[in-house]
């Protein structure tokens, strides 16, 4: 269990942005998802840290950008593997309207455009296999902007 928790944990953070790139900045986060009963019973989903998870938990990977720059960050493109004992679950992609989604099924060795992510994947998608979801900016981030683009997978 703990190799699981460590694997997810020190899965590898791709980054491809421009020379000056050293300003802006991704950090990544692996956190457990965890339904909480509020004071009425209902409940609501949380996130803590994934210290220790098992076969049906689902795990949400979020990289935390900003643009530090004085000017705008082009071409930026942020990538994020799916690790093997995952499989994505494809409408928990979340990301800005000017950004593109892409999956890899191979090991980043090419890329497919996930259409409406966030919404509808059509049946000849399959993403159990997914190895890397990529967010290519189709703008640049602006000076002090920053978000957050993530994922959640369930471990198998």
């Amino acid at each position: 269990m703990n190799k699981i928790a460590l694997a997810l944990i020190s899965s590898t953070l791709l980054i491809a942005a421009p020379a000056y790139a050293q300003e802006f900045t991704a950090s990544q986060s692996v956190e457990k998802r965890v339904m909480v009963a509020d004071e009425e019973g209902n409940l609501i989903e949380t996130f803590e840290e994934a210290v220790a998870v098992a076969p049906g938990d689902n795990v949400r990977y979020a990289l935390l950008y900003s643009n530090d720059l004085a000017a705008p960050a082009e071409g930026v493109v942020l990538t994020i593997p799916v690790p093997v004992e995952m499989i994505l679950i494809p409408d928990s992609i979340s990301y800005p309207q000017n950004v593109t989604v892409s999956y890899s099924a191979d090991g980043s060795q090419s890329f497919s455009v996930l259409e409406n992510a966030a919404l509808d994947v059509s049946e000849d998608i399959n993403l159990d296999d997914a190895t890397h979801v990529r967010w290519t900016f189709n703008e640049p981030v602006q000076p002090a902007e920053s978000g957050t683009l993530s994922f959640i997978a369930t471990l198998r």
